[in-house]
């Protein structure tokens, strides 16, 4: 809906610019396009920002994950991680990709049932800094968890908190990348090397 009515805007913009046509002779105009398409090229940027943005706000769980960023979601998954996460759970390679936290209504690949997903919807909050118990037990980290995201969830909803779920959005990808590929400095956290 939003997406049409958007589009909508961009077909009134032409009918205001079109106007602007230089007459030749009988039956030849030159009508300036590029100022056209321009407009249109900087006016469906914002669009589509605008739209990515609601769209990775959708893609991340309550808890702070960033399943847009993950592996395993549907519009990331190589054939190789579907392969093996097909093994791994022993499902159908089509049943391997997930959709995300929020559009699977809680329901993670690896756990059929999320308690922090279930406290989320019990207690009325998008995401759990919302809470008044934030930051509790289903967050804490884990050694085991080290290999998954898992142990980002706290520092994802602090940012989330402090700067907002848009501007967390910005740097989640950095974010994802000093855990995984940073290299640990004692007082520092991950760094990247440049």
């Amino acid at each position: 809906m939003c997406l049409l009515f958007n589009l909508r805007v961009i077909v009134i913009q032409f009918h205001i610019v079109i106007p602007q046509i230089d007459i030749i002779s009988d039956g030849y105009y030159v009508i300036n396009l590029s100022r056209i398409h321009i407009f249109v090229i900087r006016y469906t940027k914002q669009l589509f920002r605008r739209y990515s943005l609601l769209n990775r706000q959708i893609l991340t769980a309550p808890c702070g994950l960033d399943c847009f960023n993950c592996q395993i979601y549907v519009d990331n998954i190589t054939d190789e991680t579907r392969q093996k996460v097909s093994e791994h759970l022993n499902v159908s390679a089509e049943e391997a990709a997930c959709k995300g936290c929020k559009p699977e209504r809680g329901r993670c690949k690896f756990s059929e049932n999320c308690a922090t997903w279930a406290c989320t919807q019990d207690k009325g909050v998008s995401f759990c800094y919302e809470c008044s118990d934030f930051p509790c037990g289903l967050l804490a980290p884990s050694a085991q968890g080290a290999a998954y995201p898992h142990n980002m969830k706290v520092y994802n909803l602090c940012r989330m908190k402090l700067i907002g779920v848009d501007a967390w959005i910005e740097e989640s990808s950095t974010i994802r990348k000093r855990y995984y590929d940073g290299k640990l400095v004692l007082g520092k956290g991950p760094v990247l090397e440049e």
